[in-house]
Order: structure tokens, then sequence, then C-alpha cells
């Protein structure tokens, strides 16, 4: 319907007459807005982003260096474990990791006078994944106390248990 009006003939007429009559100038188009990277917002971004990568860096190197003594028990109880030892001076090997690392994280008040199974139980409680350790109660105090061998197997799943206990306690 617009169309129809558009074209009729009285419009028609009065828009030539009115763009013969106006002088039309050219559109006026802005300039081009430049992109650029001088601009005061993306220097407070970069600066942002650099202190970003920063702290992440920062916080990797902190907990890196807290974690050293995990590393250290963990090379320990490997090299401890590939070593032509006794499987009973094995297992009180790595006792004495488990009990100096609990010693240096948890105080020697709360650790030094645990011993047996509640020092076992103790253990236990403070891992935060899969370690059973208590089951290995007997096993420890055969390897301490008496001179019978011990089943290789027990004292590697005895070991592989110590190992997830320093990858995993709180």
């Amino acid at each position: 319907m617009l169309i129809d009006i558009i074209q009729s003939d009285l419009i028609g007429d009065s828009l030539k007459s009115l763009a013969s009559t106006a002088e039309l100038h050219p559109i006026l188009e802005p300039e081009a807005v430049s992109f650029s990277f001088d601009t005061l917002g993306w220097k407070i971004v970069f600066v942002l982003m650099f202190l970003l990568v920063l702290g992440l860096l920062w916080m990797l190197v902190s907990w890196y260096r807290a974690n050293a003594y995990r590393r250290e028990a963990l090379r320990l109880v490997d090299e401890f474990e590939a070593s032509e030892n006794s499987n009973e001076a094995k297992v009180a090997e790595s006792l004495k990791i488990l009990k100096s690392l609990a010693i240096l994280k948890f105080g020697r008040d709360k650790v030094a006078a645990l011993k047996g199974k509640e020092w076992l139980v103790y253990l236990e409680s403070l891992a935060s994944g899969k370690v059973s350790l208590i089951k290995f109660d007997t096993m420890i105090n055969k390897a301490l106390y008496s001179s019978g061998a011990l089943d290789a197997n027990e004292v590697m799943e005895f070991n592989d248990n110590v190992k997830k206990w320093i990858r995993t306690h709180a």
C-alpha cells in the first residue's frame, strides 16, 4: 500500500520538484575509530593480568616448597624399598619416616607418645585418601619384636600405604 502511494503521480511530482530545488551535500561520515593498545584501559588490563600471573606463580612456588618434605620422604621410602635390606628393616625404616614426618607436620607433643594400634589409628585419621595401616598391626609387631620372616608382598603393600599416607596426609 505504501508503494502505491509513493508511485502516485501527485506525490511523485512533488518529490521531484523538492529534490531539484534542494541542494544536497554528501553525507558526512565520522572518522574510523582507531584500535590500539596505547589507551589507559588496556594498560590497566595488562597490569592486572600480569599481577594475576605473578600471584599464581607465587602460589605454585609456595605450594611446591611447602611439599618438599613429602617429595623427600617419598624418595627415602622408594630408595629404602629398592635396597637389599631385609623386609623387617624396610618396615622399621618406613615407620621411622612416618614418625618423623608426623612430628614435623603435627608437633612432637601430639605424636611422640603414640605407639602401636593407637599410632596407626591416628595416622589413618590424618590421611585424606584411602589409607589402611591398621590391618598391618600384626605384621609391624612381628617385624619389630619377633625374628620371623615377613611376607614380601605384605611389606610392599604396607609401603604402598605409607606412600599414600605421605601424599595425602592433611
